[in-house]
C-alpha cells in the first residue's frame, strides 16, 4: 500500500514500520490524507413500506489513548507520560465544569457543554410544577470548533465502501 502524504506536511525519516509526520501548515487544515468507510444501512419508509439505502459509517477500531499520546510525543519535544497526564487531567477538569453547568471551549478544537434531558412521560401542565424530579439525566455535548468543522467538509473527506478482507480478495466491490 502506498503511504500518501498531504502538501501541508513534511515527512520525517521514516522509522521502522512507521511514517511519522512533522509540523503540519496551519495553513493547512486537511492534515491527513484518508479515507472514511461506509457500509449501506436500509431504512424503512412507515408510510410506503419501502426500504431506502444510505451510506453509514461502516465500524472501526477506535484510537486508545497510548497510540494517541505516542503520535503527538513523536512531533513535539513533549514525553508520551506527561501527553497521557494531560490528557487525563483534561478530563477530569472537563467532567468537573460540567458537572458544575459549565461549557467547555477548548479554542479551534470546540467545546464542551452539558445538555439535561427528560422522560417524555415527566413533562408537567403547570410551569410551577417543573423541578429536578422531571430530570432523567445529563449528557455531554461536542460541538466542533471552526478548524475541525473546515477540516472535516465534505470537500476535504474522502470516502469509499467498506469491503472485509476476504470480499478485498474476491474482486471488485459491488457497484463499483
Amino acid at each position: 500500500m502506498k503511504t500518501r502524504t498531504h502538501p501541508g506536511l513534511t515527512p520525517n525519516p521514516p522509522t521502522p514500520g512507521r511514517q511519522s509526520l512533522s509540523h503540519p501548515d496551519p495553513n493547512n487544515l486537511n492534515i491527513f490524507t484518508a479515507m472514511i468507510y461506509y457500509i449501506p444501512r436500509a431504512k424503512k419508509n412507515i408510510q410506503t413500506g419501502k426500504y431506502s439505502y444510505y451510506p453509514t459509517i461502516a465500524p472501526v477500531t477506535a484510537v486508545k489513548l497510548d497510540s494517541v499520546a505516542d503520535q503527538i510525543s513523536r512531533e513535539c519535544t513533549v514525553s508520551m507520560p506527561d501527553i497521557k497526564a494531560v490528557i487525563n487531567a483534561l478530563e477530569h477538569y472537563i467532567v468537573g465544569a460540567l458537572k458544575n453547568g459549565q461549557s467547555v471551549r477548548l479554542g479551534d478544537l470546540g467545546s464542551f457543554r452539558p445538555t439535561i434531558y427528560c422522560a417524555k412521560e415527566t413533562g408537567v401542565d403547570n410551569i410551577l410544577d417543573v423541578s429536578s424530579d422531571n430530570i432523567e439525566g445529563v449528557r455531554c455535548r461536542f460541538t466542533a470548533g471552526g478548524n475541525l468543522r473546515r477540516a472535516l467538509q465534505r470537500k476535504n473527506v474522502e470516502f469509499g465502501p467498506y469491503r472485509t478482507p476476504a470480499a478485498a480478495s474476491d474482486g471488485p466491490a459491488e457497484g463499483a
